[in-house]
């Protein structure tokens, strides 16, 4: 879920088409600083009182009440705060936003395509207002990613073209190399969720966006090293699939998993100096040191359908490294689950190929990164009612993340998972210990 949704404490203040007195802006802007420090029983506070200030902006203090409590967790009561607000009023456009987000992260994307389609129906251009045109630009991104999860490719690029183009013509030629980018990259994106669903990929289209991103590498901005990043994890995905679809000699004459690692050194320097002006929280190195880590990994089988098992197992474990540092060095990374996952597969490759190498991992801090990874492990298997396959991860995750704050969120899913298997007393037992360790959580 935080792989591509971290939009609720950061969201922009919505002001609509409506001028709001200046106290109250500071007010919104404040209670959004709190949740982001997460003094969550001061900003309830202040958001009562702002509700007894400003009467006359009810909706609008609503609708930053349950932006507020989605990032607090008190998911219920936001639905039930976002639902009250009118069609009729002028902060409704941004309360579809608002539940258009949700629903993606929540991973239901059709209801999602539904509240994004609504808001577009409403606001079929760019805005005027700069607040209003930032949100609208927020929608059309987070529209893309749902289409694209949905495997609407032609639409999720089309939706790009809304993207409003400033004025000048350096911001014109930015816009257009966004929006290039964000197209290929929307086409990617549904080749790989081919590929995590273990289906075949169309290498052609993968090609084909090889040759679209070359133009957009060169320059000196984020663009360009995307681009290189995203070509690395093209071959990543061919290399993928060559591994799942090759005979067993063939394998191990594959040479993409190469082409990506080559690809990623090429633009390591680029990237160090893109951290140095951004921070780490900014950085694309996390992204680097994940398609590398997995490239090394794929080439680690390569080499194993080679017969070189020596050779794979320097590589296994050069690969678990990469994502044992990125875990370490970037806590605050969308890999961190995706790099846990990883470095799992190295280890469970070592034991399949007998390998010998031994791979673990520790100080994993609370274990929140433990039960994203099992959280986006289980995804499939519980929209697809597996609940039996479903709960032996959760199960797994309970026990590696019981001291985390995100425990609650993964109970839910688990608890459901046994009712439905009618293994009540297991969830009566799970039940009662959430209510004991977590007796603040409101969910």
């Amino acid at each position: 879920m935080k792989h591509w949704i971290c939009l609720f404490c950061l969201a922009a203040v919505a002001l609509a088409a409506v001028e709001l007195p200046y106290d109250l802006e500071l007010d919104i802007e404040f209670v959004q600083k709190l949740g982001e420090l997460e003094f969550n029983d001061y900003a309830d506070m202040h958001i009562k009182q702002m509700a007894a200030d400003y009467p006359k902006f009810q909706e609008l203090i609503g609708l930053e009440r349950a932006r507020f409590l989605y990032a607090a967790g008190n998911s219920k009561l936001a639905d039930s705060t976002i639902a009250a607000i009118r069609k009729e009023s002028p902060f409704y456009p941004q309360a579809l936003i608002l539940k258009g987000q949700v629903h993606a992260a929540r991973r239901n994307f059709k209801e999602a395509e539904k509240t994004f389609n609504e808001y577009f129906a409403l606001v079929p251009t760019a805005p005027k207002r700069r607040s209003d045109r930032e949100d609208f630009k927020r929608a059309i991104r987070i529209f893309n990613r749902v289409l694209t999860e949905l495997g609407k490719g032609k639409e999720a690029a089309a939706i790009l073209d809304k993207l409003p183009k400033d004025n000048s013509q350096e911001a014109q030629q930015t816009t257009e190399r966004q929006v290039a980018f964000l197209k290929i990259q929307a086409l990617i994106d549904i080749q790989n969720n081919l590929l995590k669903e273990h289906k075949p990929v169309d290498v052609k289209v993968l090609n084909s966006c090889i040759e679209q991103l070359k133009p957009l590498q060169f320059g000196r901005d984020g663009i360009s090293a995307s681009a290189s990043l995203q070509t690395a994890r093209i071959y990543n995905i061919i290399g993928f699939h060559e591994l799942n679809t090759l005979s067993p000699e063939a394998k191990g004459n594959i040479k993409t998993f190469l082409n990506a690692i080559k690809t990623i050194k090429m633009v390591d320097p680029f990237l160090e100096e893109i951290e140095k002006a951004r921070g780490k929280d900014g950085s694309l190195m996390p992204d680097a040191m994940y398609l590398k880590g997995l490239a090394i990994r794929g080439n680690a089988e390569v080499m194993h359908f080679a017969k070189k098992d020596d050779l794979a197992a320097k590589q296994l474990k050069g690969a678990a490294t990469y994502f044992e540092t990125l875990l370490s060095t970037y806590p605050n990374s969308s890999r961190q689950s995706d790099a846990l996952v990883e470095h799992q597969a190295c280890a469970a490759l070592s034991d399949k190929y007998q390998l010998g190498v031994k791979i673990v991992l520790s100080n994993l801090g609370d274990g929140s990164a433990e039960i994203d990874a099992r959280l986006e492990q289980a995804q499939s298997l519980f929209s697809a009612k597996k609940y039996a396959e479903a709960t032996a991860i959760y199960l797994e995750a309970l026990r590696l993340g019981r001291r985390s704050n995100k425990l609650p969120t993964l109970a839910v899913r688990l608890l459901i998972c046994l009712g439905q298997l009618d293994r009540i007393a297991e969830g009566d037992a799970i039940l009662s210990y959430l209510v004991d360790a977590f007796p603040d959580h409101k969910d």
